[in-house]
């Protein structure tokens, strides 16, 4: 028995830290689509996967420090483009913990 909860809670615990991981998003998948509506263009490609990085590390850094629903909306958002992307992740995020941070307000007539 104590086998068994050892394993539930080994388990459990492997699950909450996968949550707490970087999505994992195909960069060259969405870079070779960005370049291809440009023609194809490698300039286009390198930048887009220039961004992609530095969003990703900027994010890695701070992803788990962040409140779930924040993390979880961002997800979503970001998948909007097909594959993903770590710059949009990151604007989002952005976004949201500034909305966050403004006092709510009622609507002034």
């Amino acid at each position: 028995m104590n086998k068994t909860v050892l394993f539930v809670a080994l388990l459990s615990a492997t699950s909450a830290r996968a949550d707490d991981a970087l999505p994992r998003y195909d960069v060259a998948a969405l870079c070779t689509a960005a370049s291809g509506a440009l023609g194809n263009s490698a300039f286009a490609r390198s930048a887009c996967q220039d961004q992609e990085q530095e969003s990703y590390d900027r994010l890695k850094q701070r992803w788990a420090g962040l409140p779930d629903e924040v993390r979880s909306t961002c997800q979503k958002v970001s998948s909007w483009t097909g594959p993903g992307s770590y710059f949009v992740l990151g604007a989002c995020v952005d976004v949201e913990l500034e909305a966050r941070s403004r006092a709510a307000t009622s609507f002034r007539y």
